[in-house]
């Protein structure tokens, strides 16, 4: 009887280790780095990041995606071969839920912190979501969610979206269509 209460003691111990949480500094972090635009597609590869290991789920001669899920979340890559080189196109980590509200917490929590982190957004579109251009970078963060309602069961679904793309603003000096 004493055995098992210390396997069971122990099992539980390294439960905290397996189980890390992703935290929005960690999603924030990763997208706002000024050297992801410059990795390549194979660095993203043979590199761990907060989320986990990517894997290819699309290839054809121009165009590169990278993977990576963790119900209820995903984290994508999009990858552009432009004059025979791969070029990063943009970044997306996605929440997924069947209840809107909990999109909607998740939306929330994404303009609080990143507009503590950004200050105020380029401009907010309400239902269409909020744009952040970066300082001094020809990118921004593009947030969004995305409602959808399957046909065949009436379920509906959302998803609460942060992506990073590319975007000249700054060398435009004028509005820029989404």
């Amino acid at each position: 009887m004493g055995n098992k209460r210390v396997l069971i003691f122990l099992g539980l111990g390294l439960l905290p280790v397996f189980s890390k949480a992703i935290t929005l500094d960690n999603i924030s972090n990763f997208l706002l780095n000024s050297d992801l635009p410059q990795l390549t597609p194979y660095d993203m590869i043979a590199n761990q990041n907060f989320f986990g290991k990517l894997d290819t789920t699309l290839e054809t001669d121009d165009e590169l995606v990278l993977s990576a899920y963790k119900k209820p979340n995903s984290l994508e890559m999009t990858y552009m071969k432009l004059d025979g080189e791969w070029l990063l196109n943009d970044v997306s980590f996605s929440y997924y839920s069947n209840n809107d509200v909990n999109c909607d917490k998740q939306q929330n929590a994404y303009i609080k912190h990143l507009t503590k982190k950004l200050n105020k957004a380029t401009f907010n579109e309400s239902d269409e979501g909020m744009f952040w251009q970066l300082q001094d970078r020809s990118w921004g963060i593009w947030l969004s969610i995305d409602r959808v309602v399957n046909p065949f069961s009436n379920a509906s679904g959302c998803s609460s979206k942060i992506i990073l793309i590319y975007s000249n603003l700054n060398e435009q000096h004028e509005d820029e269509d989404f």
